[in-house]
C-alpha cells in the first residue's frame, strides 16, 4: 500500500480497498465476512505479508489476507468498545503467535 490507497469499512459489513491513482471510482478489492458495521480497520505487515484486521459490531475480529481477500482468522470477543485500544494491542500479539505457529 502507498499514500494513494485507502481501506474503508461500511455500516453494512463490507470492507473496500480503493486506489486513487486510476480513473475508476469502483473498489479494487472487497473483503467480505462481516455481518455488522465495521468499527475499526488496521493494516498489518508481518514477515513480508500484508494482512487487514477488522473489528465489527457482530463481536468478531477478522484477519483477511490482503492479496486474496479471504478470511484467515475469525475470533469472537466480548469487550466493550471503550476498551478497544487495549484489545487491539492484545490481538496483535495473538496474531503474531498465530502466524508464527502456522
Amino acid at each position: 500500500m502507498n499514500c494513494s490507497e485507502v481501506i474503508v469499512g461500511s455500516s453494512k459489513g463490507s470492507i473496500f480497498h480503493y486506489d486513487f491513482r486510476g480513473k475508476s471510482k469502483l473498489p479494487v478489492k472487497t473483503f467480505r465476512g462481516s455481518t455488522g458495521s465495521v468499527r475499526s480497520i488496521s493494516c498489518i505487515n508481518y514477515l513480508n505479508q500484508m494482512h487487514v484486521m477488522s473489528i465489527s459490531l457482530d463481536c468478531h475480529l477478522r484477519l483477511h489476507n490482503f492479496t486474496s481477500g479471504d478470511v484467515i482468522l475469525q475470533v469472537l470477543y466480548y469487550l466493550y468498545l471503550y476498551k478497544f485500544m487495549l484489545f487491539k494491542i492484545f490481538i496483535k500479539f495473538y496474531l503474531i503467535i498465530y502466524l508464527i505457529s502456522n
